[in-house]
């Protein structure tokens, strides 16, 4: 048999999901612009990393094989 709730128990569960709503947008806001500036700092930080990566692995090269590298001639050059 279908029980049916009666109105002021409906209208118990609908004020309740209206505030749980309510709660969740007001925590999720903030939690959001807190993730976007760690985001944004993860990204800057990982730029800056590599670019310092790149400079210590080119000075390597440059120390363990010094000079201009020779390049296998193009057939644009007639090679």
């Amino acid at each position: 048999m279908l029980k049916v709730l009666s109105p002021l128990r409906e209208g118990t569960w609908s004020v309740g999901a209206y505030y749980l709503g309510k709660g969740v947008e007001e925590f999720a806001r903030p939690f959001a612009m807190v993730l976007a500036v760690v985001g944004a700092i993860v990204v800057v930080s990982m730029i800056v990393f590599w670019r310092r990566k790149e400079q210590e692995l080119a000075a390597a090269a440059e120390r363990d094989i010094p000079g201009p590298l020779r390049t296998e001639p193009s057939h644009e050059d007639g090679g």
